[in-house]
């Protein structure tokens, strides 16, 4: 039998054969198979835009690097470095983070504005508008930018940070680096200086009194010397009492000889009358020394200054012990400021780049890529997933 040839224009059949396919596939499926040309062109949009921004318009970026440490004072230099570059640095991590607070604060960024006009820098027109400074910009836009254009990294471990400077120029990276470097040891040594003056206030206050003290008890005792015409009262007391036993010792003697003369002469005869006239003159004056040394009257008398001269000299021992005892408390605060002390330590100054390192053009792009599939698959799913509620195919 001859077989039906079927004489219907060619694919008038496609229709039918394309519905009894898709009959058994999901909507869903359906969305994603007519959505697979708009992302194709999507996806050619995008690559286009890339290349174009990275071959032509994007600014070349180099990268000056330089990394240091904060130590102690009180660890030998040697010693310092090898222990930082092995981890085990000796200065504190609240310094190094403080540090990297202060490379990105409106501080550094006044200095190095001063230094290298760093508005001007960032102001210069460029096609890439991601990295260009408009002229109006605001201090926090201004800010901002400056962040963008460095990278501080603290390694916890090793007490390290990495300072990484970009610029549009090799020269200025490197200018820029370096002054963040010189400002940033800058602050660490005021930052040890204050905690110096800080420890060293209360030691210092009390160091001053103890002086004062001492210069007040030696003014006092200059003055007292002056007016009473006595270098020493003790020891002019000493003088006088020993004075008196000789005087006492010398009346001694003369009554012996009295009573020898006395054995061989009347009481009348001139040698025993003269040596009754010496014995009384020693007693006399043995005994005006006396009361001059009894005496408590404040009329200036031996003893009233004596009084007075005995009350300032314990007044200048003690002045004297407080004095010792603040130094020594004063060079104990000393010693433990200076530990306490921290200083920067450059392990890599900052490098002058041979070339621009920045953007990395294929990675950018290929994260660009990647990021505008991922974007464009989850629209996709999302505007699929409402059609699919909706019972729209």
């Amino acid at each position: 039998a001859a077989r039906a040839i079927d004489r219907r224009p060619a694919g008038a059949g496609l229709p039918a054969r394309l519905a009894r396919q898709l009959g058994g596939l999901a909507p869903r499926d359906v969305a994603l198979g007519a959505m697979r040309r708009p992302f194709l062109a999507y996806m050619a949009a995008v690559a286009l835009l890339g290349i174009a921004y990275f071959a032509l318009i994007a600014s070349p970026l180099y990268v000056s690097e330089g990394r240091f440490a904060i130590r102690s004072k009180d660890t030998p230099v040697h010693d310092s470095f090898v222990a930082t570059l092995i981890g085990g640095g000796s200065g504190g991590i609240a310094e190094s983070v403080s540090v990297s607070t202060y490379i990105q604060s409106h501080d550094m960024l006044e200095a190095l504005d001063e230094r290298h006009d760093l508005r001007a820098l960032y102001g210069r027109f460029r096609l890439d508008l991601l990295h260009w400074l408009p002229p109006w910009a605001s201090e926090e836009d201004f800010l901002a930018f400056y962040r963008k254009m460095i990278r501080v990294t603290l390694d916890r471990e090793s007490n390290i940070t990495t300072l990484q400077v970009r610029s549009f120029d090799a020269v200025s990276a490197q200018e820029i680096a370096a002054s963040i470097l010189d400002l940033s040891e800058d602050y660490v040594n005021q930052l040890s200086q204050r905690v110096r003056n800080e420890s060293l206030k209360a030691a210092q206050e009390q160091l001053d009194e103890a002086r004062k003290a001492v210069l007040g008890v030696r003014l006092r005792l200059l003055d007292y010397r002056t007016e009473t015409g006595d270098l020493d009262p003790i020891q002019s007391g000493s003088a006088a009492l020993k004075s008196v036993a000789e005087l006492e010792g010398e009346i001694t003697r003369l009554r012996a000889s009295l009573a020898s003369t006395l054995t061989i002469a009347q009481e009348s005869s001139p040698q025993v009358q003269q040596l009754r006239a010496q014995i009384r003159e020693l007693e006399e004056l043995v005994n005006e020394r006396r009361d001059a040394l009894a005496s408590s009257s404040p009329d200036g008398t031996l003893a009233g200054r004596l009084a007075d001269y005995e009350g300032l000299i314990v007044e200048r021992e003690y002045a004297d012990r407080r004095l010792v005892a603040a130094m020594a408390a004063f060079d104990a605060a000393r010693v433990s400021a200076e530990q306490r002390s921290r200083f920067l330590v450059p392990i890599i100054n900052a490098n002058r780049p041979d070339q621009a390192t920045l953007p990395r053009r294929w990675a950018s792009f290929g994260l660009l890529l990647l990021f505008a599939s991922v974007a464009y698959g989850i629209v996709a799913f999302a505007v699929a997933g409402i059609r699919d509620h909706e019972g729209v195919i």
